[in-house]
């Protein structure tokens, strides 16, 4: 097999899954400097209620899109529309 001759994986004891791909090279990774801080003017229980509320505004968007037809006039917009084109392409 071509795999054993470059193996995708290579056990490596100091990596904290227990492998490394021989493939990248190896560049240090400070876990401090690129760790999620979030956006510097706002607290992170503001962040949270932040996406909760669009979250469940989005959701409550797609529900309400089900029960409500709200898209039967851009349909028969673009409906109309086509058959107006297709009328026109007839003609000439």
């Amino acid at each position: 097999h071509p795999e054993d001759n470059d193996p995708i994986l290579v056990i490596e004891q100091t990596s904290p899954v227990g492998y490394r791909v021989p493939n990248f090279p190896d560049f240090p990774i400070d876990p401090i400097r690129f760790g999620s801080k979030g956006f510097s003017c706002l607290s992170l229980n503001l962040e949270i209620v932040v996406g909760l509320v669009v979250s469940v505004g989005i959701g409550a968007f797609v529900v309400s899109t089900s029960l409500y037809d709200y898209m039967a006039n851009a349909n028969d917009y673009i409906s109309s529309a086509s058959e107006g084109i297709a009328q026109n392409v007839e003609e000439v």
